[in-house]
C-alpha cells in the first residue's frame, strides 16, 4: 500500500480516515495542519504544517493525499497552495466501500464519497467534491468541482450542479434541474426550478433569498 497524507485534521477528516482505512488500499502516514496544537489526532500523528509538506513527502515517501477541509473555497485555496509548492502532488479519491457506484460513474481526483451514498449510472462527479453520507444521485447527473452534497440529499436523474455549490442536508432536487456555480441550497429544501449562479435559495419549494459572493462561507 502506498503512503498518503491527509491535509487538515478536523471532524471532516475523521470520516475520510474511516473511508480510507476501509478501502484497504492506502497507508495513512498522518496529517498536516497549520492550526492544531496537538501532536496526534484520531489515531494518527500531525507531522507539520502545509509549508513543511515537501519535506514530509521526502522523509515518508508520500505518494499523494487528500484535502480534508469542508468549506469549498477553503479547499480550493489549499489545493492551489499545494500545487504551487508541489506541482506533481497526486490527489487521491476516498470512496467508502459501503458506497454504491453504478455502471459508468466517474469520480474526479480528490473527491470524497461517504458511506451509504448511491451514485447511479453514467453520473460524473468532478474533482475535490464531497458526497456525504446516505445521499442519492440518480443516473446521468453531473456535479462540478469543489462542490458539496450534504447527508441525505436526494437528486433525480439528469441533474447538473456547477462548481463551488453546496446542497445542504436533506434537500430534494427534481430530475433535470440545473444548479449553477456558487449556489447554496438550504437544508430540507425542495428544488423544482433551475437556480442561477451566486444564489442562496431555500424553502419548499425553494425561493431566492439573496445573492452570494465568491468565497462566502456556507455554514
Amino acid at each position: 500500500m502506498k503512503n498518503i497524507i491527509i491535509i487538515g485534521a478536523s471532524g471532516h477528516s475523521k470520516v475520510i480516515v474511516d473511508a480510507l482505512e476501509k478501502m484497504e488500499k492506502w497507508n495513512i502516514i498522518g496529517y498536516v495542519d497549520s492550526f492544531k496544537k496537538e501532536k496526534e489526532f484520531f489515531g494518527y500523528p500531525i507531522l507539520g504544517t502545509e509549508e513543511s509538506l515537501p519535506k514530509i513527502i521526502r522523509i515518508y515517501d508520500i505518494f499523494g493525499g487528500v484535502i480534508a477541509i469542508g468549506d469549498n473555497f477553503v479547499r480550493f485555496k489549499m489545493v492551489k497552495k499545494i500545487e504551487e509548492q508541489i506541482p506533481d502532488f497526486k490527489f487521491i479519491s476516498a470512496i467508502h466501500p459501503k458506497a454504491i457506484l453504478g455502471r459508468g460513474v466517474q469520480i474526479g481526483d480528490g473527491t470524497v464519497v461517504m458511506a451509504g451514498v448511491v451514485i447511479n449510472s453514467d453520473t460524473t462527479i468532478g474533482e475535490h467534491s464531497i458526497i456525504n453520507s446516505s445521499s442519492t444521485i440518480e443516473h446521468d447527473s453531473t456535479i462540478g468541482n469543489f462542490s458539496t452534497i450534504a447527508p441525505n440529499v436526494s437528486m433525480g436523474g439528469g441533474v447538473k450542479i456547477g462548481n463551488f455549490s453546496t446542497i445542504s442536508i436533506g434537500a430534494i432536487i427534481k430530475h433535470l434541474i440545473q444548479i449553477d456555480d456558487n449556489v447554496l441550497v438550504g437544508a430540507n429544501s425542495l428544488v423544482l426550478n433551475n437556480v442561477e449562479k451566486n444564489s442562496v435559495v431555500y424553502g419548499t419549494p425553494t425561493k431566492l433569498v439573496r445573492k452570494r459572493e465568491i468565497y462566502d462561507k456556507y455554514l
